[in-house]
């Protein structure tokens, strides 16, 4: 894929980074544009089928902004072929001043900054609901003030990332002469902060999400061996139900937090190089990392079932209310108001 840098990378290298850090290309966001659009109707959908569940909310907004990122790409790369075109029928050398469409690659890279901002958030509240309602644990938190301190914690990084953006873009817009390179390498400083710490929170995601779902496997091996032991009233048919929705819900957790990992870890790698050498082109990586991956992660979002985070999925939470096991699965929209908060609502959103 060749790259759109402008041809004297010193003198406009506020523009380059951009460029670098965007790396628009046109068949890969085109292909993102119309999939990612796809997948946002569909995540929107399910979020009325599914009983209004927030994080529905989130990813479909997440869906939504990155496709528009990439839409603003197509367009960057729309404009700057036919500048191309226009310097080259004039006979003229192409003169790289003259090129003032930068407003698309401004668009797209605050846009992508804020669809990260969604995503983080959107798995951040899928392992709180998991891990209070499904496993019944930490009821003693207050499901409010676990949403703000969630929010907090995904704004930290999204405003160092913007912080960053809005650097590079006030310096583009300067005449080459008057660029300020220190202030630039500050941008790059606060873009590298930020997806060092959207690493750090998934790693965070990973560790308590691997801890807890271990912690519940042995607890459910234990409860299996007690209950058939002393023929207690949880049925094998309730617990082989229980045993996979505990799977599945667990690896829909795991794939959305390594999806999101590969896709942080990138904007590192990306940022760290452009730090030691300027701006860089790594088209097929970003392809790979950054295109690919997001699709994937809003395809299992659509194929996923959501709400099972909130389906109660410890075999000891179910031996101490025998009376709700007629049914196939306790739902603990019931349990969770069992929690010491001060806070709490009837039905989880």
């Amino acid at each position: 894929m060749d790259q759109i840098f402008l041809a004297n990378n010193e003198s406009f290298m506020a523009a380059n980074l951009i460029r670098a850090l965007t790396t628009p290309t046109l068949i890969p966001s085109i292909i993102y544009s119309v999939i990612g659009g796809i997948l946002t109707i569909v995540i929107y959908d399910k979020y009325a089928k599914k009983g209004y569940f927030l994080p529905y909310i989130y990813f479909g907004t997440t869906a939504l902004l990155y496709t528009f990122s990439h839409i603003f790409l197509v367009i960057f790369v729309e404009e700057e072929r036919r500048n191309i075109e226009s310097v080259i029928d004039q006979n003229v050398e192409k003169n790289v001043t003259s090129i003032m469409h930068e407003n698309a690659l401004y668009i797209s890279l605050i846009i992508s900054a804020v669809g990260s901002y969604f995503a983080l958030l959107a798995i951040l509240r899928l392992l709180e609901v998991w891990i209070r309602v499904g496993l019944q644990r930490n009821l003693h938190l207050s499901k409010y003030y676990l949403g703000v301190l969630t929010a907090t914690l995904s704004a930290i990084p999204f405003v160092f990332a913007v912080c960053g953006s809005v650097i590079f873009i006030q310096e583009s817009k300067k005449e080459e002469e008057e660029e300020d390179l220190i202030r630039l390498k500050k941008g790059l400083t606060l873009k590298l902060i930020s997806a060092s710490f959207y690493v750090v929170l998934i790693l965070f995601y990973l560790i308590i999400c691997l801890s807890y779902a271990w912690a519940t496997y042995i607890s459910n091996m234990v409860e299996k061996s007690v209950n058939q032991s002393e023929k207690n009233s949880i049925s094998e048919e309730m617990i082989v139900l229980v045993e996979r929705t505990f799977t599945k819900t667990f690896l829909m957790l795991l794939t959305l937090g390594l999806l999101s990992l590969t896709r942080f870890i990138y904007d590192v790698y990306v940022t760290a190089l452009m730090i030691k050498f300027g701006p860089v082109w790594d088209a097929d990586t970003n392809l790979i990392l950054v295109v690919i991956t997001g699709i994937i992660l809003l395809i299992v979002t659509c194929v996923s079932d959501l709400p099972n985070v909130k389906v109660l999925v410890v075999l000891t939470k179910m031996n101490l209310k025998p009376q709700k096991q007629t049914r196939n699965i306790i739902d603990t929209e019931e349990v969770i108001l069992l929690s010491r908060s001060p806070i709490h609502f009837d039905v989880e959103r």
